[in-house]
C-alpha cells in the first residue's frame, strides 16, 4: 500500500511541477548598441597590440616539429622493409 502512496505522489507532482517552472516575468532584451537601427561596424584590421610578434623560441619549435615530421615517417618504413611490420618475421 505504502509502494502505492509514493508512485502516486510522484506521478502528482510530475503533472504539477512544469506548471510551477514557467517563467514568471518576460526577459528584456539589453538596449541597442547604437542609436539607429543599423549594425554595429567592427574592423577587419586586428588590433596591433593584441598581435604579438613571432619569437625564436616558438620559430625553432616549429622547425623541430617538421624535422621529426620527415624523420619519424621515414625510419618506419625502414624498419617495416626489414620485416619490421606486422607481415614480418613470426
Amino acid at each position: 500500500m505504502v509502494g502505492m502512496l509514493n508512485i502516486a505522489f510522484a506521478f502528482v507532482l510530475a503533472l504539477v511541477t512544469p506548471a510551477f517552472a514557467q517563467p514568471t516575468d518576460a526577459r528584456l532584451a539589453p538596449p541597442p548598441a547604437k542609436s539607429d537601427n543599423r549594425p554595429v561596424q567592427h574592423g577587419a584590421q586586428p588590433n596591433p597590440e593584441e598581435v604579438r610578434p613571432g619569437s625564436p623560441q616558438g620559430d625553432a619549435l616549429v622547425a623541430i616539429l617538421a624535422l621529426a615530421g620527415v624523420v619519424i615517417p621515414r625510419a618506419r618504413r625502414r624498419d617495416r622493409a626489414r620485416g619490421g611490420g606486422s607481415y614480418g618475421r613470426p
